[in-house]
């Protein structure tokens, strides 16, 4: 199902090289600290990993001033 979101508004984490695809259509892209380092290169942002919530930490730091 499409769902129309652009580009400019899609959040993207991954750690394999099977999310580099992903990683190149958002604006936002962001590499799990446990990631392959081809994935770390490609990404805008590199947070924790998995295990230490890194999506999380990620959120609450990028939208800290909204808040």
């Amino acid at each position: 199902m499409e769902q129309h979101v652009d580009a400019a508004h899609t959040f993207v984490f991954g750690d394999g090289m099977n999310d580099l695809g992903m990683m190149k259509q958002a604006k936002y892209s962001v590499a799990m600290g446990n990631g392959v380092k081809t994935v770390k290169e490609q990404a805008n942002y590199v947070t924790d990993t998995n295990e230490k919530d890194g999506i999380a930490t990620f959120l609450e730091n990028f939208f800290k001033d909204e808040f």
